[in-house]
């Protein structure tokens, strides 16, 4: 009798552990994409369109609360440094809702493994993502940009330690020197954590029609990356956020300190 309570138990903690729900907390690269779902989508990623495989791999992160995507959510182009990310809510029954500003979307959840799922509108398969290690982080980064566009030069300044300095020519002629926030300060630490120098350092670029001018001198650690771009064509995803994330920062108003 003793042994078959036991037994019971025993197997009444392999079901429980069976069925102990997947988490979603961590980072997540981009496997499958399906860039017809767009049109159904009341909102969605930016940029996901541009999805290849090798070459242009979306990432996200997700925390307990809400997902931090670099080019943010929702298909009118970020405007904003600080909204990159957004609200979701997980249900039992394993509908993932997401919220962006008023409006909200609700997908099918599905995990095909521990490190894979994808998400499903009305039974169509419009996104698969792939877990993957945690990205290591710079201790010690600075970032020194020249933005050169039709309408305005900003060259800016910022460091490990929140010094942000920047000069702005065109629409807006001003320079700053001020200390950022520690939001802002996680939210470049987390851009840069994105990008792959050695890859962008060699990465092909073509150029066409009208482009924004981007010099970039990207210390992170022992390793840097200092070189133009020439547009935003051909470039990684990593490298994409960066820049325009920093050429929005760039874009700020800022009270005067």
């Amino acid at each position: 009798m003793y042994k078959y309570l036991i037994l019971i138990f025993v197997g009444y903690l392999l079901i429980l552990s069976c069925n102990k729900p997947q988490t979603l907390e961590g980072d997540w690269r981009t496997s499958y994409f399906n860039g017809e779902a767009i049109s159904q989508l009341k909102f969605f990623f930016n940029d996901f369109d541009l999805y290849t495989p090798t070459k242009y791999v979306p990432l996200i992160h997700i925390d307990k609360g809400h997902i931090e995507y670099a080019l943010g959510i929702g298909l009118n182009k970020q405007k904003n440094f600080l909204s990159s990310s957004s609200n979701y809510f997980l249900s039992s029954s394993n509908i993932l809702t997401i919220f962006n500003n008023e409006d909200k979307q609700s997908f099918k959840l599905e995990f095909s493994s521990k490190k894979e799922f994808c998400l499903f509108e009305k039974d169509k398969k419009v996104v698969c993502f792939t877990k993957i290690n945690s990205i290591k982080e710079c201790q010690v980064y600075s970032i020194e940009l020249k933005i050169e566009s039709e309408y305005y030069n900003h060259n800016l300044l910022v460091s490990n330690d929140g010094h942000f300095s920047l000069v702005r020519k065109g629409i807006k002629t001003d320079s700053l020197n001020q200390k950022l926030s520690l939001y802002e300060m996680s939210k470049i630490n987390n851009l840069i954590r994105l990008v792959d120098i050695e890859t962008d350092r060699d990465s092909e670029q073509n150029a066409s029609g009208d482009y924004t001018e981007y010099e970039l001198n990207l210390q992170c650690g022992e390793k840097n990356i200092n070189r133009k771009f020439l547009g935003l064509r051909d470039i990684s995803f990593g490298m994409r956020s960066l820049l325009l994330n920093m050429e929005m920062l760039s874009k700020a108003e800022y009270k005067s300190k």
